[in-house]
Order: structure tokens, then C-alpha cells, then sequence
């Protein structure tokens, strides 16, 4: 039995670093990084769930970028959607695959 790949355009933004600057009275002022990029939002296969799942972890989507546009982020937000962490990547060359969970907690 094979499964099908399914896929739609989309636009990724990917969270960085977190940097802190202190104004005149000393009150610091947090700006984090983010990075908006294009790339191809795609579905998880079932071996995908089970592997996640044996660490507590369930996917909620796996997104394609070009791997020059990857710098390490943990986070990311498909379309403007709920942010969520990225738990684990593959380079494939060109591009890059980021397998993303929904957020709970303090992460």
C-alpha cells in the first residue's frame, strides 16, 4: 500500500534568537527575530506518528524550505498560524524538511 504526498504552497516564518537592549531608565526591551520564507507544507506519513509519538511527541504538519533559508530555529508559524516548535529536521539537499508540534506549556 503507498501513500500519497499531498502539498500546498505556503508561507513559513521562522523565530530566532531572542536579543535584549536596555533603554535609558534600564528597562529591557526584548525583539526576537523572525524570518518569513516560502516553501511547501506537506503531510506526515504514519511512520512519522508512530516514531514521534514513542517520544511523547504528536506532528501537526512537516513544511519544505531551501536549506540556505534555515539558521537553526526552533519555532515557526505556517500562514500565519499558531506558532509551533520545531522538533526535528532533515536536510535533503536543496531544501530542508521541518517537522513542527503545536506549542503547550512554557516552551
Amino acid at each position: 500500500m503507498s501513500q500519497t504526498t499531498t502539498h500546498k504552497d505556503v508561507q513559513v516564518t521562522l523565530y530566532g534568537d531572542t536579543s535584549y537592549t536596555k533603554d535609558a531608565d534600564g528597562n529591557e526591551t526584548a525583539t526576537e527575530q523572525s524570518t518569513t520564507v516560502f516553501g511547501t507544507q506537506e503531510s506526515v506519513f504514519a511512520a512519522e506518528f508512530f516514531n514521534a509519538g514513542k517520544l511523547g511527541i504528536k506532528p501537526s504538519c512537516m513544511v519544505k524550505i531551501y536549506s540556505d533559508e534555515y539558521n537553526g530555529e526552533k519555532y515557526c508559524s505556517v500562514d500565519g498560524g499558531d506558532r509551533m516548535s520545531i522538533y526535528r529536521t532533515y536536510d535533503i539537499g536543496e531544501k530542508i524538511e521541518l517537522y513542527c508540534t503545536e506549542r503547550t506549556g512554557e516552551q
